[in-house]
């Protein structure tokens, strides 16, 4: 869990916001919510030196001094690079340099690598592969633990090979823009991708951006599927300046804890007629969480059996988002759902 600079930023990102952001997320309360993370995007790039060494841009002179900051508050410190010749934005690639500019990340205090690519020239899976092998391997030799994301652009099913190239996580569904259009193409991922999620190894969903035009149901709905999915959550918002609505729902500690679960099994959608979803994930200790999604126009009833979940007793049923305790319901459960929300079900003995 963490922020990254790109979709709010763009390449107008320095190190001064970096504190800036540093700081929110601790005066927020959103670090100790979770969001460990401070991530920079493509753009703090400026041009090897003749030493052949990767240097920041005019107002990234001193990453390692934002990274110790970054540190001082408690906070990892991630960068975004490319597994190709260039960078997005056409800055330096690290492709033909892995060994060079891993010892560059770990002399700066990374922790956190995004590894991109994004030029748009066809490659396969297996180019992709043995790119990020390179990289992976790179970053082991420097000694220090890495935190290795893989963003293979225009490379379908990054689930079946990614973690074999050392990966610990791996972009999976649509770009977001910050519209319910795109949000909701989240929903329609291949079926199965739950299978290649496991500790240590995650599917994961774009940068959410609750407040750059989604509504709070919308938003709701977009933390439940990251919570089901155990896909990491980055923020994309300024939150130096968050709605209170919006801060609420991203720092909901329910939602976050099903998201952390221990088990770090991920969820699937079980079910789906029409605009509606049922996803189901299991937990510790044998218990459930599930998403009625609704992802149409009008407010629509959506139900879940247990049988569906092969649930071996009757459960205790919370409304998450409501904090509210349902009782011990036999057979299933439905809810109407409102336009675009979602009902957020925990399960327990």
């Amino acid at each position: 869990m963490g922020w990254a600079s790109g979709k709010h930023f763009g390449s107008r990102i320095d190190a001064a916001a970096v504190r800036q952001i540093g700081d929110a997320l601790v005066n927020t309360g959103l670090r100790d919510a979770g969001y460990r993370y401070v991530l920079v995007d493509a753009g703090w790039q400026g041009r090897r030196n003749p030493q052949g060494n990767l240097t920041g841009k005019a107002g990234f002179e001193d990453l390692k001094a934002v990274g110790e900051y970054l540190h001082r508050l408690g906070l990892g410190f991630g960068l975004a690079a490319s597994g190709e010749d260039t960078a997005c934005g056409s800055a330096e690639g690290s492709a033909g340099h892995e060994d060079n500019d891993a010892r560059q990340f770990a002399a700066w205090g990374v922790d956190y690598l995004r590894y991109e690519w994004c030029s748009g020239r066809l490659q396969s899976a297996k180019q992709v592969s043995a790119g990020a092998r390179k990289m992976a391997e790179a970053l082991h030799a420097t000694g220090r633990p890495f935190l290795f994301s893989l963003t293979p652009r225009g490379v379908r099913n990054p689930e079946l090979w990614a973690a074999s190239s050392g990966a610990n996580c791996w972009r999976v569904g649509p770009e977001l823009d910050g519209s319910w259009t795109a949000l909701s193409a989240e929903f329609d991922l291949p079926i199965g991708l739950d299978r290649a999620s496991a500790p240590g190894h995650w599917n994961e969903l774009d940068t959410m951006q609750c407040a750059a035009g989604l509504s709070l149901k919308e938003c709701r709905a977009g933390m439940s599927l990251r919570a089901l999915m155990a896909s990491p959550i980055l923020l994309g918002d300024d939150v130096r300046s968050l709605p209170a609505g919006v801060r609420e729902i991203i720092a909901e500690p329910e939602v976050i804890a099903i998201h952390q679960d221990a088990a770090g099994r991920a969820g699937r959608k079980i079910d789906r007629w029409q605009n509606r979803e049922v996803w189901a994930r299991p937990l510790s200790t044998y218990s459930y969480a599930v998403g009625l999604f609704n992802r149409g126009e009008d407010t629509a009833v959506v139900k879940v059996s247990w049988e569906s979940l092969e649930l071996p007793y009757t459960p205790r049923v919370r409304d998450v988002w409501k904090h509210k305790n349902l009782g011990r319901m036999e057979d299933g459960y439905s809810a109407a759902v409102e336009p675009h929300g979602v009902v957020l079900l925990r399960l327990d003995r």
